[in-house]
């Protein structure tokens, strides 16, 4: 196990340095009830969080997007908020009809020049994060806009519902309604002006070969791309599962992302480790240009 996962540290090291010149790197993570109870599962996860998926001190991804937070304005004490290159936090509202509720929540790194990323397009109406408000979602999707080089994209933040398949399909089909009213909103300065780059991450709960996937081209355009496409939860005993984490975008708009990859755990840690500490999902990433 050792053996394979610094053989994947080494393929993250390549990638960092392909990638060095894009506009940016997006990380997503079904962080698995984080902030939910304080205890030492509860530490464990807030300091695996912040020195090795999402590092605080020296940040490894632009932006980064996670799934299942718990608590929201949590991360805020966690991360630095203000200094170049470290990480501002914006987390939407509690999400979910039921008892288990859950933020969504966005991590962009502060620009440490005028040529590096990430700077926010708020919406006309001076919100920093937009929330999907059309209905069809357990928890509805959310985004905001990343600038960087005078270029906008939307990233979106999306974690499917579970349950029963037939109506988990129909509310991840809801997607192709869902990413034209981020693309309609109005943001910049009043009048403002609209966004159409955009690309999704999160858990979908469906494979990227599933054909809701095939339903959403159907109703975008046929150019929709949907990686990574390999395995990234996780069995307790570490072994890999299901493949439900992706990023969807659309070429089309102008979006080239490439190098899409699961990431290994950090630090040498096996992926038994990584369960037990902090997730039953990997994590996974592309450079966005």
């Amino acid at each position: 196990m050792r053996v394979a996962n610094h053989g994947m540290q080494a393929l993250a090291l390549l990638f960092f340095a392909s990638t060095a010149s894009a506009q940016f790197t997006l990380f997503s993570q079904n962080a698995l009830h984080l902030g939910w109870g304080r205890d030492s599962y509860y530490t464990n996860k807030n300091t695996y969080l912040t020195t090795s998926v999402i590092n605080k001190t020296t940040p490894n991804f632009d932006v980064g997007i996670i799934q299942e937070v718990m608590n929201g304005n949590e991360l805020d004490t966690l991360y630095p908020q203000s200094p170049p290159g470290t990480y501002m936090v914006i987390s939407t509202v509690f999400q979910g009809a039921s008892t288990y509720r859950e933020a969504y929540s966005f991590l962009v790194r502060n620009p440490t020049s005028s040529n590096t990323c990430c700077t926010l397009t708020k919406s006309t109406g001076n919100a920093s994060i937009t929330l999907y408000g059309g209905g069809g979602f357990s928890r509805p999707p959310s985004g905001i806009v990343v600038s960087n080089n005078g270029t906008e994209t939307w990233v979106i933040n999306y974690h499917a519902v579970f349950g029963n398949i037939s109506s988990r399909r129909t509310e991840v089909a809801n997607m192709a309604l869902a990413i034209p009213v981020f693309q309609g909103v109005n943001v910049g300065s009043s009048p403002g002006h609209k966004v159409t780059r955009y690309i999704v991450g999160g858990d979908w709960n469906f494979p990227a070969d599933d054909s809701v996937f095939t339903t959403i081209r159907s109703k975008l355009t046929a150019t929709v791309l949907v990686q990574p496409t390999a395995l990234t939860s996780l069995k307790r005993n570490g072994d890999m599962s299901s493949a439900y984490d992706h990023f969807l975008w659309d070429t089309a708009t102008g979006v080239t992302a490439t190098s899409p990859a699961v990431v290994q755990p950090p630090g040498g840690k096996s992926r038994k480790d990584f369960r037990d500490m902090f997730s039953d999902h990997l994590g996974i990433s592309i450079s966005v240009n």
